[in-house]
């Protein structure tokens, strides 16, 4: 490698498994390509800014000797960018909002999806019991009746792990999730009246809620949230 003279690389976005790991050819077309660039060997890192959150990349490197001859491309890296925080509100008055944030891992996504779609499905399949139903069935047939009753309580402690999850978000402990090289230090909050002005604030890491006050009342804002790098630096 010290002998080379150039390197060059691709980076493509893909939207399905449109890759062959196994192929050369990938870098010839496949994709959305977002960045053909040649490096001179001293170079060995390289930053790509402009990127969609939570999409899906492949980059792919090959090697020009000194003889000005290229090797292969190598196959195909892939990557997925972060996701951006979410931010929401929760309780507010006449003159204070409370804000609170997540980014919660794909772990975290996808279990809180499963639990909220079974609270949903035990809501359509019993929302409609009424007591006098449920008695009825109790005095047709004991076991089926037994049955019901399961399913009630599994709802019921389904829906109250929701419940909890929900509000520990919005009581500031939801989940942020970080690149390894890069964590987080801080919040940068930054809310916009409807008249233009402009209130800034700084939040330090694991805190991910924040109580805006001394706002005017009945009046329109809007709030954006940057993370920070490092301390006061978003």
């Amino acid at each position: 490698i010290k002998q080379g003279k150039t390197s060059k690389v691709v980076m493509r976005r893909t939207e399905v498994d449109e890759v062959d790991p196994g192929s050369n050819k990938h870098a010839a077309g496949l994709g959305t390509l977002l960045l053909d660039a040649t490096l001179n060997p001293q170079t060995h890192n390289l930053r790509v800014g402009g990127l969609t959150p939570n999409a899906r990349y492949h980059l792919s490197i090959r090697w020009r000797s000194v003889t000005d001859t290229w090797g292969d491309w190598t196959a195909p890296e892939e990557m997925t960018t972060l996701d951006t925080l979410s931010l929401r509100n929760g309780r507010f008055g006449e003159h204070y909002i409370n804000l609170f944030w997540e980014r919660p891992s794909e772990k975290t996504k996808w279990d809180y999806k499963r639990l909220q779609q079974t609270v949903d499905d035990f809501e359509r399949q019993f929302k409609h019991l009424t007591p006098h139903a449920l008695e009825a069935e109790r005095l047709r047939d004991s076991q089926e009746y037994e049955r019901t009753l399961a399913k009630i309580k599994e709802w019921k402690s389904h829906s109250s792990i929701l419940r909890s999850y929900e509000a520990g978000v919005e009581g500031g402990g939801g989940e942020v999730t970080f690149s390894g090289g890069l964590p987080i230090q801080g919040y940068h909050i930054r809310v916009v009246h409807e008249d233009g002005t402009v209130q800034e604030q700084y939040v330090d890491e694991g805190q991910h809620r924040y109580t805006l006050s001394g706002l005017r009342h009945n009046a329109a804002y809007t709030c954006l949230l940057y993370t920070s790098p490092s301390p006061r630096d978003s």
